[in-house]
């Protein structure tokens, strides 16, 4: 009886925080943090991605010549503030490959993560 009268004493109890609403928040702080910090990175790199793929293919399709294809890298260069020598091309024939390497560093709160990029954008003309 003396046990069901202190916990029922203890219903009305306000503030009181347990450890698993703190490290559930905590977790969650994290994860949003992360988030907030890759996901640009990520979205960057895949329309760079499908812009290089473009690129290849309107080059090969269309047997556009070495100057053409560098205004183009160039222009993607510019475009996503790349530094020199991270896109370039080579052009036989009618095929055409566009290599794509590159790092960006992600800050974090007590260290830095450096992603790299590695991308190839393979087209054969018509």
């Amino acid at each position: 009886m003396k046990t069901e009268l202190k916990t029922r004493s203890r219903d009305r109890e306000r503030g009181a925080v347990s450890i698993k609403a703190v490290l559930g928040l905590f977790v969650v702080a994290v994860a949003i943090f992360t988030l907030i910090k890759f996901v640009p990175v990520y979205v960057e790199q895949q329309q760079l991605k499908h812009e290089c793929d473009e690129l290849a293919r309107s080059a090969a399709n269309q047997g556009w010549k070495g100057d053409r294809i560098e205004r183009g890298v160039k222009k993607l260069r510019t475009d996503y503030n790349l530094p020199d020598g991270s896109i370039n091309f080579e052009a036989q024939d009618r095929r055409v490959r566009v290599i794509v390497g590159y790092k960006r560093d992600i800050e974090l709160l007590v260290t830095s993560y450096t992603w790299q990029v590695d991308y190839t954008a393979d087209e054969k003309g018509l």
